[in-house]
This record gives structure tokens, C-alpha cells and sequence, in this order.
């Protein structure tokens, strides 16, 4: 049981959810219909087995800096060896793979590029400044490119991507905040390691000012229609706006946990914006 818990918290099964209902609602949005099909589905799960996987050798990677940072994680407590760590990534990915190739000749491109990238990111880029950041945001966009790709619409898919790599960048900045002790014990110089808390802070307003003015694009080109512009400001810019308050404060290091999930839960909110503007087209 404890090593089955222990699995549970490796994979990070909030994360999952998330990435689930990503691509879920992005297949949706591009298909401009309620319905959901088990193509989605399936392709949904393979998602999660990416995301899973991505998770895990990140986990398998960071063993030392989690060590200082996040003592109570599974592979530095004990409670899960780095071999089996690793295999558990093996074999999430091999089914990803395999699930890909029964959608499509894209899908299965989508899913191979993503591993790749997690991997190299864990491996390599992500005690580096921006470029594992980017990596990251990289692989959010792609999740909602993936649910294009699901129902053959990979045009509409764009723009959802697209606020997902930005907000996911700010999240990943900030994260850099949080671990940047660690880090920089381990060798690891992100941009919060190298330019300090304050010049990240900065750097994060600037990112999320633009994110905002960003949200106004696909209703100034009638993409969407008004419906999803008066909710865009009522649910995702208006509390950009409130978190552009709260990063005045001095200190926000402790704070960063909650300020995380407070982005994650904007992503969803925007897909609801987007999808609401979809269904209203005038």
C-alpha cells in the first residue's frame, strides 16, 4: 500500500487531472461540439501517461536538489527506488507510444517530440535560465495542439496553446523562485538563481501584462465571440490583474505554492472562456 502511494504522489495525479481535461476540452473546442468520442478519450490517457512520465524522471533527476528542497518526495524518502522510478517511466511511455499510434501519424509525432523533450529537460535543461522554462510551457501548448490533432483540427487548437505556453511560463518562473536554494546547491543556475527574486518578479509581471493583452487577440479578430471576451475579464484577467497586486508584496517565497495552483486553476478557467466563446459565435 505504501509503495502504491508512494506511485500516486510520484506522478503527481493533480497534474494528471489537469492534462486530462486539457485535452478533453481542447479537442472540443477545436471540433465546436459538446460530444466527446473515445478517440478523445484514448488520446486523453495517453496524455496523462506522458505527463506521468514526464513527472517521474524529473523526480529521477532531481533526487539531490529534492534532498534540500522537497525531503518527503518518494524517491528521496525511500519509499520508491530510482530503479523503479525508471521503470515506471519505461513503461508509461512505451503504452503512450502505443496508444498514439492507433490516432494518428500526428499524434504520434505529438507524443514522441513531448517525451523527448521532458526527458531532456529533466536531464539537462532545467537548472538553466528560461530555456527549461520554455521547454516546459512548450509541452502544456502541445497538450492542447494534441487534442487538435485528436479531431483533426489543428488550426483551432493554436490560440488555447498559446495561453497555455504563456501561463505556464510565468508558473515555471516562479517555481524557480521556490527552489532556487536548492538549485543553486546543486549547481543548477536558473533565472531566479542568477538575477535573484526581484528581477524574476519583474520579469513575471511583464510576461503576465502580456499574457492579459493577449486574451483580448481572438476577440478583436472575431475569432471568439463576446461572450468569451466579457468572461476572459471577468475570470482570467481580472485575477491576473489581482496577482500582479500580490507580487508587489516584498517577500512572496512563501506564497508561491498557493500562487501555483491559483495559475493552474486560471488555465481551466480560460479554457471555459474560450469554449463559452466558441458555443456563442455570433
Amino acid at each position: 500500500m505504501n509503495k502504491i502511494q508512494a506511485i500516486i504522489l510520484l506522478i503527481r495525479p493533480i497534474n494528471l487531472i489537469i492534462t486530462f481535461l486539457v485535452v478533453i476540452v481542447s479537442a472540443m473546442i477545436c471540433n465546436n461540439e459538446l460530444e466527446i468520442s473515445i478517440a478523445i478519450i484514448v488520446g486523453a490517457f495517453s496524455a496523462i501517461l506522458v505527463a506521468a512520465s514526464g513527472n517521474i524522471i524529473n523526480d529521477y533527476y532531481d533526487v539531490e536538489i529534492d534532498k534540500i528542497n522537497r525531503p518527503n518526495r518518494p524517491i528521496p524518502s525511500g519509499r520508491i527506488s530510482s530503479k523503479e522510478a525508471f521503470l515506471l517511466y519505461l513503461i508509461f511511455n512505451l503504452v503512450a507510444v502505443i496508444i498514439s499510434v492507433f490516432i494518428s501519424f500526428s499524434a504520434l509525432n505529438i507524443v514522441i517530440v513531448t517525451i523527448v523533450l521532458l526527458y531532456f529537460y529533466s536531464y539537462k535543461f532545467k537548472g538553466t535560465r528560461l530555456i527549461g522554462n520554455v521547454i516546459i510551457a512548450l509541452c502544456t501548448s502541445l497538450a492542447f495542439i494534441f487534442g487538435g490533432v485528436i479531431v483533426e483540427k489543428i488550426g483551432a487548437s493554436f490560440i488555447p496553446a498559446l495561453f497555455a505556453f504563456q501561463i505556464t511560463l510565468i508558473r515555471e518562473i516562479l517555481k524557480d523562485i521556490e527552489d532556487v536554494e536548492g538549485d543553486i546547491k546543486n549547481n543548477q543556475i536558473t533565472f531566479a538563481g542568477k538575477y535573484g527574486e526581484v528581477t524574476s518578479i519583474q520579469l513575471i509581471k511583464i510576461l503576465t501584462i502580456i499574457l492579459i493583452l493577449t486574451t483580448f487577440y481572438p476577440f478583436i479578430i472575431q475569432l471568439y465571440s463576446v461572450v468569451y471576451f466579457v468572461i476572459v475579464i471577468a475570470i482570467v484577467d481580472i485575477p491576473l490583474l489581482y496577482l500582479l497586486k500580490i507580487l508587489n508584496v516584498d517577500k512572496i517565497s512563501s506564497n508561491i505554492s498557493r500562487i501555483s495552483l491559483f495559475l493552474k486553476l486560471l488555465m481551466i478557467s480560460g479554457l471555459f472562456a474560450i469554449f463559452s466563446g466558441i458555443l456563442w459565435i455570433a
